[in-house]
């Protein structure tokens, strides 16, 4: 769901009959950066500030305002309005390092194939010191989950939620439901099992 400004994107693309999008996922496969970068060296609309203000729109909780809005920030000073010691700053980490992870296990499609590597201190805030196992692990995840994603659309970029669930489990954080990352109802949202193991959102 952090990505939710880049249907914001697309859709105004579509609009105003122009290619922005596709131009900066081009230079992003081009010159092997990550879609962030290319929107800052075309000086495009930011998927980051587009998402941001979708969720204020929809009154979303303050915690998916945080992490859609700072989700390419590793350093928690720089995210305004968002306490470095919060619950929403450990929940940008998290979602930096799962973003990073899936693009390195090149698990779906996101308008680029290179993400930015978290930096040591972000990985030591949430005591990762093993990323490679966590990595391991995670795709072993991917591939159980496989099955199940093969049945959506091939249109949808998902990432089921027991990915962030793995993650918390092994570093401690506070459960992603209980901090209101799961919305209902939302039309980019899927739901497939009532305990939440076959949820998705889009990644």
């Amino acid at each position: 769901m952090h990505d939710i400004g880049k249907v914001a994107r697309f859709k105004l693309d579509e609009d105003n009959n122009e290619k922005l999008f596709l131009r900066d996922s081009q230079t992003s496969l081009d010159r092997k950066i990550s879609f962030f970068q290319s929107e800052l060296a075309n000086h495009s609309p930011r998927h980051d500030h587009f998402g941001y203000l979708i969720c204020r729109h929809w009154g979303l909780s303050g915690v998916v305002e945080g992490v859609v809005r700072w989700h390419h920030e590793p350093d928690p000073k720089k995210s305004q309005k968002v306490r470095p010691d919060s619950k929403t700053a450990e929940m940008i980490d998290l979602v930096i390092v799962a973003n990073w992870v899936v693009n390195t296990l090149e698990f779906g499609f996101s308008g680029h194939e290179t993400a930015e590597t978290p930096p040591d201190d972000l990985l030591e805030r949430l005591q990762i010191y093993h990323v490679e196992r966590i990595v391991e692990d995670i795709e072993s995840e991917l591939v159980q989950a496989e099955d199940f994603c093969s049945m959506l659309d091939g249109s949808s970029v998902l990432l089921p939620c027991k990915i962030l669930g793995k993650l918390e489990e092994m570093i401690g954080i506070s459960n992603p439901f209980e901090l209101g990352f799961i919305v209902s109802p939302c039309p980019l949202y899927r739901w497939n099992s009532a305990d939440g193991a076959g949820c998705s959102v889009f990644f």
